[in-house]
């Protein structure tokens, strides 16, 4: 085990933090999170739209951790192409959907759940 010092600084002035500490419990989901951006770099593609393709417009986390929660909402059973499947609210990340690739059996607790990221959430701070 690591350890992390840290302190909370409640000042008016205080700076906008270049990160967040996240933690999960030692229980985690391994589950794949899939994050997507603009396809486009410019607002409006032009005749040059294969220069201007976002090579960031997908980002692959295969490794992610969720917290062992998600086993109560998450099932390959329950998961349809042709429905609207659940949806989860990430801390800090926006809001994904189970998505259709998802192997997760929630009663041996096996597979992995594949998240696709639908909202992004923008902090107002």
């Amino acid at each position: 085990m690591e350890k992390l010092e840290c302190h909370v600084d409640k000042s008016e002035d205080q700076k906008r933090p270049k990160s967040y500490i996240t933690w999960v419990p030692s229980n985690s989901i391994k589950s794949e999170v899939r994050v997507y951006n603009n396809i486009f770099t410019v607002p409006e593609p032009s005749d040059q739209w294969e220069d201007e393709l976002n090579s960031d417009s997908v980002i692959l986390q295969s490794d992610a951790l969720v917290d062992p929660s998600v086993c109560d909402v998450v099932d390959k059973k329950d998961v349809d192409v042709w429905k609207s499947n659940y949806a989860l609210q990430f801390e800090r990340m926006g809001y994904f959907c189970v998505d259709i690739d998802t192997t997760f059996d929630s009663e041996p607790k096996e597979g992995k759940p594949v998240f696709n990221r639908t909202v992004l959430i923008f902090s107002s701070r």
